[in-house]
């Protein structure tokens, strides 16, 4: 009888090892390839988000009476949450409404952006959600840009988030205020440029017609980007930057 052909042990061994050897050097490779696509694909997704929200911001800011913006919180309501109230002109159908005798805009409610608990993370004390809510005071419409905690009752973040109507949610992964600071949503008036003036200390209680806003949001999921998203009110300035978490 014709014997048939194979491999021996000694052979088999040795192209065993030629397998693990070449795997050992491929598979570090493939892994590095897939975990930089999982940054990249983090990273652009959490840049699209954050530039979404703060243009969205921006808009809405450009269209209200700068004398009525005010940031919380500040030294009168230091338990107010993280954020920023307004006034608006547009009503129920979301049109800008103007007063037809005095020609400016005619304020039809207050609207606020505030940080508040990320439902997809409830128990996480780094992450934060973004929130938008409205309220429709007494006596509006009006033609004066009153600051809303001059109403009466006040108007604040901390009512915004307690009885605000059509609330929302804007945006996921909000980096969380630690003591002493506004976290992932920092917004505030100024005349000086807090992103090239050294040593720059935010005054929240100011309003002025230059608006400062750096929101940094990151992707929880995968843990591995950040995006800060800086803009300025009523100018061409926007700075975006990519953090890259390991």
């Amino acid at each position: 009888m014709r014997k048939k052909s194979g491999f021996s042990i000694i052979e088999l061994a040795i192209y065993s090892s030629l397998v693990l050897m070449l795997m050992a050097i491929i598979l570090p490779t493939f892994l590095a390839c897939r975990r930089y696509f999982e940054i990249s694909r983090a990273s652009v997704g959490v840049q699209q988000a954050a530039n979404l929200v703060a243009y969205r911001i921006n808009l809405e800011l450009m269209e209200s009476s700068p004398s009525s913006v005010e940031f919380y919180p500040r030294p009168s309501d230091p338990s107010a949450p993280v954020g920023v109230v307004f006034l608006s002109a547009r009503g129920n159908d979301r049109h800008f409404t103007i007063d037809p005798t005095t020609g400016t805009p005619s304020w039809q409610r207050v609207v606020g952006y505030y940080l508040d608990t990320d439902p997809m993370y409830p128990t996480n004390p780094q992450v934060r959600a973004l929130y938008r809510a409205e309220l429709v005071p007494n006596g509006f419409p009006r033609s004066d840009g009153v600051a809303p905690s001059t109403l009466s009752p006040r108007i604040t973040t901390d009512n915004l988030r307690s009885n605000g109507i059509n609330r929302r949610l804007i945006a996921h992964d909000v980096l969380a205020p630690a003591a002493g600071d506004h976290g992932g949503f920092e917004i505030f008036a100024s005349d000086q440029n807090p992103w090239t003036t050294p040593g720059f200390v935010p005054d929240y209680a100011l309003s002025s017609p230059r608006v400062y806003l750096r929101l940094r949001m990151f992707n929880n999921t995968s843990g591995v980007a950040s995006v800060s998203t800086r803009r300025v009110v009523n100018q061409v300035e926007t700075r975006s930057s990519i953090f890259i978490r390991g």
